[in-house]
Parts: C-alpha cells; structure tokens; sequence
C-alpha cells in the first residue's frame, strides 16, 4: 500500500498522471519538484487522506493557495523557492484546515503581509521561516499565534539593514510564551538580549545557527540557562559576509 509519493522532477507529467495520482488510495504524504504548477492542485483531491504536502519550485500564485484547504487532514505544508508572484498575503485561507500544525515557507520575498496572514492560523505549533524579505514588523504579528511551540527564523535574506532576526527580535519573542523550541539563523546577538530568553517557561531548546556570538558567551548561556539545551554552529565564510553586510564589522 502506498502511503508517500515524492516527484523530484515532474516537469514531463500530465493531466492523466495527476488525475491517476489522484484516485490513489491512502496517500498521507506528498511532495513535488520542479514542474509542479497550481493547475494541478484540483486534479488532487481524492487525496483526502493526504496529511503532509512539500513544494520546491512550485509555480503557485496567492489565489492558487486556496485549492490547499480542499485537503482536510492536512497536517504540515511546505513553500520552498515558490515564485515572485506568490506574496503569501491569502495564507490566512488555510486557517480553515483545522489540523494544520506545522508550516514552513523559505527563499521567497513574501514579506510582512504574509506573517500577518500566518498569525490568522491559530493551529500552528510548528513554524519556519527563512530567507523571506520579512522585518521585525511581521516577526510581532507572530506573537497571535496561540500555541505556536517550535519557531525557525533566519535572516531575511536582504543583504542590507535593517536585519531580521536580531537582539530587537528577541525582544519580542518574549512574548511567545508557548515556545519549546527556537532555531535562530545567520545573525548576531547579544549575550544580553539571548539571556532573556530564559524568561519563557517552557524553552527547552536553543539553536543559534550560523550565528555570530562568541563561544564564551555561549558557555555563559548554558550555564545561566541549565534548563535549556543551547548549541551553536559558526557561521560559514559566506554567512559571516552577509552578517557583516547587515550588522557591520566588528
């Protein structure tokens, strides 16, 4: 019995192949390429059964994004590189699938529109976001959402100021009280602001990725956070460029 389909490159498939891919039954986990465009969306949806849908590459516009909610069981969904077009301001559509939990959209310039439309999505407990033209603005409107538990943010993708995530963003994050889990991407912080953080009660995990800190001040973390599992990873040479491009030279 087939339960997960995965289409690296479905540039050469046709109407026949989505509608044969379509009357399968018990598919649970999809996943599409290059070559996938949002035409194909409603050829899918005997897929009722479907829980988890990932995109590369997919060509999808912000009107193409309803045709998600005609999959009720959906469960995680993935925008990886989706096109310019695609601004993600109707995101807040899929607030009617009351089982999606998990979202992650990355390499896109969607902005702060599109957090604001994330936020309408009250059922999200897992959430990443990187690489998407967002600022401090649309990192705030993320503070709606109720039982968010895990949160990737990584730069925006701008290689000039202002830079999102930084010591402001940790600021509000403070707010985000259900948080157990927080990946922060090519940046830098304080040891200052990132000590905070030990004012939300259920962190249990710290992940500075890429992050510009230094090793002292990730030991101090540790030891002044015993509850919480804090790593860091050093930036690589092109993450340190863009980190100097935003925050400057030390």
């Amino acid at each position: 019995m087939l339960h997960c389909v995965s289409i690296g490159d479905c540039s050469a498939w046709t109407e026949a192949d989505y509608k044969a891919l379509g009357s399968l039954p018990n598919v649970t986990s999809l996943s599409f390429g290059v070559g996938f465009t949002e035409s194909s969306l409603p050829l899918l949806r005997g897929l009722t059964d479907l829980e988890a849908f990932g995109t590369n590459g997919m060509q999808v516009t912000d009107e193409g994004v309803k045709a998600f909610t005609q999959f009720p069981k959906l469960k995680r969904l993935t925008f990886f590189h989706p096109p310019r077009v695609f601004t993600g301001v109707t995101l807040s559509h899929l607030a009617v699938l009351k089982q999606l939990e998990d979202l992650s959209i990355g390499g896109t310039i969607i902005g702060d529109d599109a957090l604001a439309a994330i936020s309408k999505i009250k059922t999200l407990k897992r959430l990443r976001i990187w690489h998407a033209r967002n600022t401090n603005e649309g990192v705030k409107r993320l503070q709606d959402l109720p039982v968010l538990e895990s949160l990737m943010l990584g730069q925006s993708g701008v290689q000039a100021p202002p830079a999102c995530p930084d010591d402001e963003t940790v600021a509000l994050l403070l707010q985000m009280k259900s948080l157990k889990s927080l990946v922060l991407m090519e940046a830098r912080f304080g040891y200052d602001s990132l000590v905070r953080l030990k004012q939300l009660p259920d962190l249990g995990t710290l992940s500075l990725l890429g992050v510009d800190i230094p090793e002292a001040d990730v030991e101090r973390l540790k030891k002044y956070m015993p509850k919480v599992r804090v790593s860091q990873t050093k930036p690589s040479d092109i993450e340190m460029k863009r980190i100097q491009a935003l925050f400057g030279k030390k």
